[in-house]
């Protein structure tokens, strides 16, 4: 759970992003194959989370101060990973990419 998201994925590899509210499950938002999350390891008051598909490439921040989901516009077809920590991002694709989060334009 990352504030009013929720986020699971199988042993297959598929996952579902969701978002609850009055503490029920409103919708499923991303369903897709190779779905994955990058959460924010030793920053313990991180407001975020990165939401990514390895299969096409996307990329949402899940703004938990806000409750606001937003699609990084980024031109990847495909990620091997995303790794993120104190506001700073690492993208592993065919080109490598590090910066900060705020460095990356968004889309609402």
């Amino acid at each position: 759970m990352s504030g009013k998201y929720g986020f699971i994925r199988t042993f297959s590899g598929s996952g579902v992003l969701f978002r609850v509210a009055s503490g029920k499950t409103v919708a499923k938002i991303i369903n897709k194959i190779d779905l994955d999350i990058a959460i924010p390891g030793r920053d313990k008051k991180a407001d975020y989370a990165l939401v990514y598909s390895r299969d096409t490439g996307e990329i949402w921040n899940i703004d938990r101060h806000h409750n606001k989901l937003n699609k990084i516009d980024l031109p990847y077809e495909y990620l091997n990973y995303l790794y993120t920590d104190n506001g700073k991002i690492l993208i592993s694709s065919d080109n490598t990419v590090y910066g900060e989060l705020d460095s990356f334009l968004t889309k609402k």
